[in-house]
């Protein structure tokens, strides 16, 4: 992170030599993977909350994350007729 950080933080100037040009890629790439964490972070808290509200007996279940808990409701929706049995769930998921 601290590497990262020191790369956004570059001030390249104008570009008009290699060294440069690096330090501009440099910074654009780490802005770029800053902005991404913050946004993944983000949405990573609204499944979370999300998750828990609609499902709350599934998180509470051990091993049971925000990740797992949406792929598990996406697959299901709102008919838990449609998944019946393991093997049914197993290729749904897949």
């Amino acid at each position: 992170m601290a590497l990262l950080r020191r790369c956004a933080a570059l001030r390249p100037g104008e570009v008009n030599d290699p060294a440069v040009a690096t330090k501009y890629a440099l910074r654009a790439m780490a802005l770029g993977w800053l902005h991404l964490r913050e946004e993944i972070a983000e949405y990573k808290a609204h499944q979370d909350r999300l998750t828990t509200a609609i499902a709350p007996q599934l998180r509470e279940g051990c091993g049971i994350g925000p990740d797992a808990a949406a792929e598990l409701l996406t697959v299901i929706g709102d008919n838990f007729a449609r998944v019946t049995s393991e093997a049914a769930l197993a290729l749904a998921v897949c």
